[in-house]
């Protein structure tokens, strides 16, 4: 049986698309090919066949492109098409339609039906557009074979159009293995892995800081990354590190550049609790599941989130693994940091549950087989 991962943007080593799914599908004995923009044709040493097609940059070079991927698609002749992008979803739908037997997966990293909030000035235009994506995704998640999710809340809204909608978050492979030592944290030290939400994430983070040094605490919130690495990250980052000069809250808070992810791993289990980001304009309909908290929960921290967000307060709650302030402020960020350097022991206890939880409930390892035993049932 052959699975072609048809991708109208995704690179072709992908995070989810090549070292989660595609990977554990090689391992259920699938040959898979993965379909990306300019990439160059070779096979993987994980036996995952990688080709491309010729796509230059802008929307409008993006959509004439897709005459390319429909004949990659049709050329490689698949039983299963997985398509990870509303553009190449219609793609592989149309393929569907023409060729026979062909079943076809939508992947479903995003909320794309509020993609153009972000990504358009003009609040009708932005509006209009969402619309219209997801009036397409609507209809063609009826008449496909199924549809993976990376949230809870993202599969409940597709199990109204396609029964067959499965929650297929980014978790991680996680080895068992002892628990982590406690002996060698900062049980002082609070991190937050990633990029900035927006601006107000920013603030949050030194409005909390700003708390803690007037109540005279320890606690000390360390910032790894903070901004996009890109060109732009060393004055980004200046301007944070002179931000927290200026407030004096050095002693309280510290950003800290990128580094490698072997570094990161080291650098996690050094800490007493991870925050997550606190993103705002996802708490209506459109909830998120930052993959960060894996990360957290892997290294035996506890969590600090917010309530609003359904899907963190979820595993928070059902896993007894950290706490979800009741707000998005830097009061409640200090008052939940407060409270785990007060309950040292319960901040231990909630990181334990945490690692436990990633291991045996949220393990990579299960969603390889849950993910051959969707292909075998489709």
């Amino acid at each position: 049986m052959k699975v072609l991962y048809l991708c109208s943007s995704h690179p072709p080593y992908d995070k989810r698309v090549y070292y989660k799914i595609s990977i554990a599908l090689v391992k259920c004995g699938y040959e898979v090919i993965n379909i990306s923009p300019n990439t160059k044709k070779e096979i993987s040493k994980d036996n995952i066949g990688i080709d491309g097609f010729t796509r230059k940059k802008g929307l409008i070079n993006r959509v004439f492109s897709l005459k390319h991927l429909y004949k990659m698609g049709k050329e490689n002749k698949p039983n299963i098409i997985i398509a990870p992008e509303p553009d190449s979803l219609v793609v592989a739908f149309f393929l569907k339609l023409f060729i026979k037997d062909i079943k076809v997966i939508f992947d479903c990293h995003e909320w794309y039906e509020n993609h153009f909030k972000e990504k358009v000035n003009n609040v009708t235009i932005a509006n209009t557009l969402n619309k219209i994506t997801g009036l397409i995704l609507k209809f063609i998640s009826k008449r496909i074979d199924a549809v993976f999710c990376v949230n809870e809340t993202m599969k409940n809204k597709y199990l109204k159009f396609n029964s067959n909608s499965f929650s297929i978050p980014n978790t991680l492979l996680v080895e068992d293995e002892e628990t982590t030592s406690n002996m060698n944290r900062d049980k002082n030290s609070f991190v937050f892995i990633g990029n900035f939400a927006d601006k107000k994430q920013e603030v949050i983070l030194i409005e909390a800081a700003k708390i803690l040094k007037n109540e005279n605490s320890n606690a000390k919130i360390r910032i790894l990354g903070g901004f996009p690495n890109n060109e732009n990250y060393e004055t980004k980052y200046n301007d944070y590190t002179l931000l927290i000069e200026e407030n004096n809250i050095k002693e309280n808070i510290e950003i800290i550049p990128w580094m490698s992810k072997g570094d990161v791993t080291k650098f996690l289990k050094g800490n007493i609790a991870g925050i997550t980001r606190f993103d705002s304009y996802l708490y209506g309909e459109y909830h998120c599941l930052p993959n960060k908290i894996f990360d957290y929960m892997a290294a035996n921290l506890a969590i600090i989130t917010c309530e609003l967000n359904k899907e963190t307060s979820t595993i928070i709650k059902e896993n007894k693994c950290g706490i979800a302030v009741p707000e998005e402020s830097g009061e409640a960020l200090a008052n939940g940091i407060l409270y785990m350097m007060n309950n040292i022991d319960d901040s231990i206890h909630m990181g334990n549950n945490a690692y436990k939880a990633v291991l045996h409930k949220y393990n990579w390892k299960q969603y390889e087989t849950k993910l051959c035993e969707i292909l075998k049932s489709i």
